[in-house]
């Protein structure tokens, strides 16, 4: 407060600007607020410093006179002239001089050898390593002198007698001051100077006042540093006194000490204070006065104020630092509390940005790197690995590793260890929670610490339904915390959590993604992998100006094998097959089984038709012998059709290959024509002109009333009850009769005429289902769309028109799109956001066939899948691949309807898997609108057709 006064006074004689000067001259412009403020601290070189500054600037080297006179003024200094006025007289008042002069910020210690009425001595000592000035000996006689002013008596003459600026030993004041003569009436009347005269009440006020001042903004924002220091500056608002010492424990467990003017000398000795826990103490010859720092709830440690030897405290002192740290303990818990919410608020972010980062990796390798390299931003760890544990040995590998020297990343990437070699690891299976490792552990964990170079590890188990696969492994060089608190804990099981869910999602991947290229009956190539490969084909022939072949297979006579003889009979039949055909076709041919008992071979670099049909002699030759099925005899015929794609001529140059599914369309008609052939059926529409009259036959075929939509029922496999139908398009040409949709709708999707045709089946599907709406029967529709209608601009916009013309809701509609149109097309992706916001159902058609992935499935705005029929005709037999299906739809809330039901063992698979909907001939045949609506009306009056 002293440095408060000397400012004060220089202001009130040269203004701001001679405050400024005196701050440069002592070159404290930094400390201005501090110099200026009733709390501030300085230590005693600067204060002389100021002192020095401030005599030059004012030209007065005797200033230190008026500092007393100041503080009889100053509102800061109202505590200590209440405390002194509560002694009653003057002479009282200065044989206790030794505790006020704690008070002040003299680094002198003023001590009473006689008082008397009307006279005095005192003496004042400054203590190495500081020493005394002139400007302070002025002060203290300044501040003697309004001592007898504060009683209302005339100020004192004060003798300095002997200084030790001086080389005397101490100083010496001699006071003298005049007792005026009073009345028994004049002794009430109130002190010069202002205040109200000392009573018992005052100093308690003044008191309270300081306390609620020092405590004012303890409880409030900023971070728990922040909380702390601010308790050890305010604590000489409450008490002032030379120094403060604050040591409290932390929720880290970490300890905070602080130490405040002479409570930095005493820095060796706070254990040794606070061990002797609140009240007053002598320490390394200080006087301390030491309260606990502590609510109802919990003990946080403890606060002293410390005095120099000789000075001494007011009893009231104690019981006031302990209100003051009452109110610090409150605000050391809500910095705490603060501090957590930040802290799980940071966790929170940083733990929502790991699962980001791990949604994008789909191996396990991917993720176990990016689950170490999450590690350290989260825990402050220098290095970080991944292991993962063996599911029968439980030995542990590195897997991922981040933050490795290069001398080191080999080691630590060969580095395995098992429980029978590292208890810490035995007890983590035993018992899955975060440990911490340190050179205290097992001679294992030293062993390996020492190996890695590193202080400390911690490991936490990686646990999903129980079972440990692997651990996430924090290292520290240096600097490692002495305990995993609850936010490090919280931090490492969170990213444990998001690694469990990453592995079980890569794992399931990998297995789908075995799954969905090989047919897992026959063991050949699925239809996905067929399409990719006659893609890069076809590409390759245009690059190298070849051409590629398609045999297309069907098993003659199977559904007569396979109800005969059993669905074992049936699979043995389908596996025979697939080998024969694999015998029968050379590198780099590839054998695809289709749908059902369909088989497609792909045949690149084929250089005529003749090369087709001496391969598809070769498959016949094979399945000419006999083959044993369910114990019989069983011979085998396959209708083979072929396609050779388009020949490539120079001038062709990057005109595009047509795509691939017409390839395997062309080579299917061929089987159909075949087939139509040996059994004297009429010729079905072929390439060529048949082709050219066709395209343009389908253009105003719908105006013509050619097309027929035609429904199949979709039951709820749970009840059996119809719930839906799905709109089909047949073409009843004049003079060709009905035409097959395999035949015209690839023709309609190649020539343009598709989006035509949607529009009609669409308006007239939903003209139908809002009529049975009306009638009686409210049934939801599924329609088919191409990509094409993806592609028109507006077309959520015509559906929007359809539904309001026919009254149709838009909760009932439900549009069906394949995998391959939509996995990769932004364009599509925005039309169909568009139609679900209308409330039309989105349906993933033909799934299960490999286009698919986890990411894309949560970004197309899907409400339904529907797997494809080549896997429900495998069923029971792939009964697991197909539960898998939907558990994965379901864990994106997504329905599931199965396609292509024709047995009852296949329905009750579905049933058991826990399929939503079923669809198949085995539950109805498309069907004119008529038919189907009888047939519901009827089977609703009847019941359910199964349970």
């Amino acid at each position: 407060m002293t440095t408060r006064l000397v400012l004060q006074l220089v202001a009130d004689r040269l203004g701001e600007d001679g405050v400024a000067a005196v701050l440069r001259r002592a070159d404290v412009q930094g400390q201005r607020d501090t110099l200026r403020s009733a709390t501030g601290r300085v230590d005693h070189p600067t204060k002389l410093r100021l002192f020095a500054a401030a005599a030059d600037v004012l030209g007065d080297d005797r200033f230190g006179l008026e500092l007393g006179a100041a503080a009889l003024r100053d509102p800061a200094f109202a505590t200590v002239r209440a405390l002194v006025r509560s002694a009653g007289s003057p002479q009282r008042a200065l044989r206790l001089v030794s505790r006020a002069s704690a008070r002040l910020d003299s680094a002198a210690v003023l001590r009473c050898q006689d008082a008397a009425p009307g006279a005095a001595s005192v003496v004042s000592r400054v203590s190495p390593p500081d020493h005394a000035d002139r400007v302070d000996c002025d002060y203290t006689i300044g501040l003697l002198r309004q001592v007898p002013v504060l009683f209302g008596e005339a100020a004192a003459e004060v003798r300095h007698t002997e200084c030790q600026v001086d080389s005397a030993p101490e100083c010496v004041y001699e006071l003298r001051w005049k007792r005026p003569w009073r009345t028994r009436w004049s002794r009430t009347q109130a002190p010069t100077g202002g205040e109200v005269a000392a009573g018992p009440i005052a100093p308690f006020e003044h008191r309270l006042a300081g306390l609620q001042s020092a405590a004012a903004d303890l409880v409030g924002g900023g971070s728990l540093e922040d909380v702390l220091e601010r308790i050890a500056a305010r604590a000489g608002s409450a008490v002032h006194a030379p120094g403060h010492v604050l040591a409290v424990t932390l929720p880290s467990g970490r300890r905070h000490r602080r130490h405040v003017g002479a409570g930095t000398g005493l820095t060796g000795a706070v254990d040794e204070l606070h061990a002797a826990g609140p009240g007053s103490h002598v320490v390394a010859g200080h006087p301390v006065l030491t309260v606990a720092v502590e609510s109802a709830a919990q003990h946080h440690g403890y606060l002293s104020a410390v005095a120099l030897p000789g000075q001494d405290f007011l009893p009231e002192d104690l019981g006031t630092l302990a209100a003051f740290a009452q109110h610090a303990a409150a605000g050391v818990e809500m910095a705490g509390h603060l501090e957590r919410a930040r802290e799980e608020s940071r966790t929170a972010r940083l733990l929502l940005a790991v699962a980001s980062s791990l949604s994008r990796h789909r191996t396990v390798a991917s993720v176990a790197d990016a689950v170490a390299a999450a590690v350290p931003p989260l825990t402050g760890a220098d290095r970080s690995a991944f292991a993962l544990l063996d599911p029968d040995t439980h030995r542990a590998t590195i897997a991922g590793m981040w933050g490795w020297p290069d001398r080191l990343t080999d080691e630590v990437a060969r580095y395995t260890t098992d429980p029978q070699e590292s208890p810490e690891l035995c007890a983590l299976l035993r018992s899955p929670a975060p440990v911490r490792l340190d050179a205290t552990g097992s001679t294992w964990a030293r062993e390996m610490l020492a190996a890695f170079d590193v202080e400390v590890m911690a490991a936490v188990p990686v646990v999903l339904e129980g079972e440990v696969l692997g651990l996430v492994l924090a290292h520290w060089v240096t600097g490692a915390p002495a305990v995993l608190d609850d936010v490090l804990t919280e931090r490492l099981t969170g990213v444990a959590g998001l690694a469990a869910v990453a592995l079980d999602n890569t794992r399931l991947l990998e297995r789908v993604r075995r799954q969905a290229t090989l047919d897992a009956l026959t063991g050949v190539p699925n239809r996905v992998v067929l399409e990719d490969r006659l893609d890069a084909a076809l590409e390759a022939a245009r690059r190298d100006r070849s051409r590629v072949g398609v045999l297309f297979c069907d098993v003659d006579r199977f559904k007569r094998v396979n109800d005969s003889r059993g669905h074992e009979a049936g699979d043995q039949l389908l596996q025979h097959v697939a080998q024969a055909l694999v015998a029968s076709v050379a590198a780099p041919g590839t054998v695809a089984r289709y749908s059902g008992d369909e088989f497609v071979v792909l045949l690149p670099d084929v250089a005529s038709d003749s090369e087709l049909r001496d391969v598809a002699g070769i498959i016949r030759a094979r399945l000419a012998a006999p083959m044993t099925a369910a114990g019989e005899e069983v011979y085998i015929s396959m209708a083979i059709g072929s396609a050779l794609s388009d020949g490539w001529a120079a001038h062709d140059g990057d005109r595009r290959p047509k795509d691939a599914g017409s390839l395997v369309a062309r080579a299917r008609q061929d089987m159909y024509r075949l087939k139509a052939r040996t059994r004297g059926l009429p010729a079905p529409v072929v390439d060529g002109m048949d082709r050219l009259r066709l395209e343009t036959d389908l253009h105003d075929a719908a105006s013509r009333n050619e097309l027929v939509v035609h429904y199949q029922p979709q039951v709820d496999a749970g009840t059996g009850r119809t719930v839906a139908v799905e709109a089909l398009v047949r073409w009843q040409h004049p003079t060709l009769g009905m035409v097959p949709p395999g035949v015209f709708i690839p023709i309609a999707e190649d020539s343009g005429a598709i989006g035509e045709i949607g529009a009609h089946v669409l308006a007239v599907a939903c003209s139908t289902v809002a009529g049975w709406h009306v009638g009686g029967t409210p049934l939801e529709l599924a329609v088919n769309v191409s990509a094409s209608q993806l592609h028109t601009a507006g077309f959520s916009d015509f559906v929007r028109l359809v539904l309001k013309q026919t009254g149709l809701a838009a909760h009932r509609l439900v549009l069906e799109v394949t995998e391959s149109q939509v996995v990769a097309d932004t364009d599509a992706l925005g039309e169909l956001t568009a139609l679900r916001a209308l409330g039309v159902g989105i349906s993933v058609d033909d799934f299960g066939t490999g286009y698919s992935s986890l990411s894309q499935l949560r970004r197309l705005p899907a409400t339904e899948v529907k797997i494809d029929q080549s896997f429900t005709a495998e069923l029971p037999g792939s009964a697991s691949f197909v539960a898998g299906i939907v558990a994965l739809a379901h864990s994106l809330d997504l329905r599931v309807v199965a396609e292509g039901v024709e047995q009852p063992e296949q329905l009750r698979a579905l049933i058991d898997a826990g399929c939503d909907r079923a669809q198949g001939y085995l539950l109805g045949r498309p069907a004119p609108a008529a038919d189907v609506r009888s047939r519901t009306d009827a089977a609703e009056t009847e019941g359910p057709t199964h349970g």
